[in-house]
């Protein structure tokens, strides 16, 4: 199976605004390393991935919690 990480962070980000909460931990950890590939690039912006952490923890996610400290 051939990644697509275009198709993948579309859904997150559709999922995100649905409010399901790995989906916002999960675009924290885009938006904390930044994401290029050859359809898609995803400038690291570690105001968007703390924000999306703490959706994230706020909802359960303690992954996110320990993401979290790092900022």
């Amino acid at each position: 199976i051939e990644k697509d990480e275009y198709q993948a962070f579309n859904y997150f980000r559709a999922a995100a605004d649905k409010s399901y909460p790995l989906a916002h931990f999960e675009l924290g950890k885009i938006y904390a390393n930044g994401l290029t590939s050859s359809k898609i690039t995803v400038n690291q912006n570690l105001r968007l991935a703390l924000s999306s952490y703490l959706k994230a923890a706020n909802n359960g996610v303690s992954e996110a919690d320990q993401e979290i400290k790092k900022y």
